[in-house]
């Protein structure tokens, strides 16, 4: 992870939670319960092998998936560093994997994702892919391939107090898609934070999955539109997709673990000063000139309005860390 490309001495990094009464995570909109409020550990991984072994597996189509991906022939694929990834595509495997992913936790953090088939007018798909994700396991249930229901054991894992779900911009299409489909949804799990939140939190504007990978990870995230907009209920997934599908889940969780040992351990940016992990007092975006108190929703439309109306911009993004502070 970046913050200077450090990484961790010992193989596993473990956070605490802030002391009590010493940080006001719980003001940053962190949904149930402050998000910095539980221990999580971070296993040291040398990400950068485990996205180039799976992107060197042999490119083929659906129609021959089967022969170039051992997760099929075995519904596991181990990956470098103790990851492993397991699909599934019938209730009977369902409670075994499940179980796996609950074997791998080292903390209360499981990452949560979804994929559908692209929608066409008023033809509306639902969920064909849910991924879960501890630090060292993924499990991709194709619930397409499971009359679109979940099982009693996938409902109870979502509802299980014991775990805090991590999703990356869930209230926008994924929130939509998993009610549509499953008449569920994120008020049904009793803890849930979101990565995107958190990072705004911390200073991230205007970062997707992809670029925040690279700015606290250090390496470049796979991303491809043909691959987000292909056919998720195909009768085998292709390595794209399972690449795609695995590492958006893995690696979220692994940015908020990365997020949390920074916010518990800030160190100064060199070229901005600001405390890197530290909460900005930039998660709701104003204007700041006097006598106007307009919000904004992304950077990009605050500056325009200070540029319109002459107002001074108040507010910067580091170059360096990336952090978006208070402009001197």
């Amino acid at each position: 992870m970046t913050k200077g490309q450090g990484s961790c001495d010992s193989d596993v990094a473990v956070v605490p939670p802030c002391p009590t009464g010493q940080c006001d995570c719980s003001q940053q909109r962190a949904d149930v319960a402050p998000w910095c409020s539980f221990r999580v550990a971070l296993p040291h991984c040398d990400w950068p092998s485990v996205v180039a072994t799976l992107t060197s597996l042999p490119q083929m189509d659906s129609a021959t998936a089967s022969a170039a991906i051992p997760l099929y022939g075995s519904s596991c694929l181990p990956l470098p560093g103790g990851i492993s990834v397991h699909m599934v595509e019938n209730a009977q495997d369902l409670p075994s994997a499940l179980q796996a992913l609950r074997d791998s936790m080292q903390d209360a953090l499981v990452a949560i994702d979804l994929e559908w088939r692209p929608d066409f007018g008023a033809c509306q798909s639902r969920v064909a892919l849910m991924q879960l994700a501890t630090s060292s396991c993924a499990v991709l249930i194709r619930t397409c391939r499971l009359k679109h229901q979940l099982p009693p054991v996938l409902i109870q894992f979502l509802r299980d107090p014991t775990i805090v779900l991590c999703g990356f911009g869930w209230d926008g299409s994924d929130e939509k898609k998993m009610q549509a489909s499953f008449k569920m949804g994120r008020a049904s799990f009793p803890h849930y934070l979101d990565l995107q939140r958190v990072s705004v939190a911390l200073g991230y504007h205007r970062y997707g999955l992809g670029s925040l990978t690279g700015r606290v990870l250090g390496f470049t995230l796979p991303k491809s539109r043909k691959v987000s907009m292909s056919n998720w209920e195909a009768r085998r997934l292709t390595q794209g997709q399972i690449v795609y599908a695995a590492l958006d889940a893995l690696i979220t969780g692994q940015i908020f673990r990365a997020l949390r040992l920074w916010h518990s351990s800030t160190s100064a940016c060199s070229t901005c000063l600001s405390p890197i992990g530290s909460l900005v007092e930039c998660g709701t975006l104003t204007c700041g000139q006097a006598g106007c108190n307009r919000t904004f929703s992304s950077l990009d439309s605050l500056d325009q309005h200070t540029r319109s109306a002459s107002h001074k911009l108040h507010l910067r993004q580091c170059q360096a860390c990336g952090r978006l502070t208070h402009a001197s």
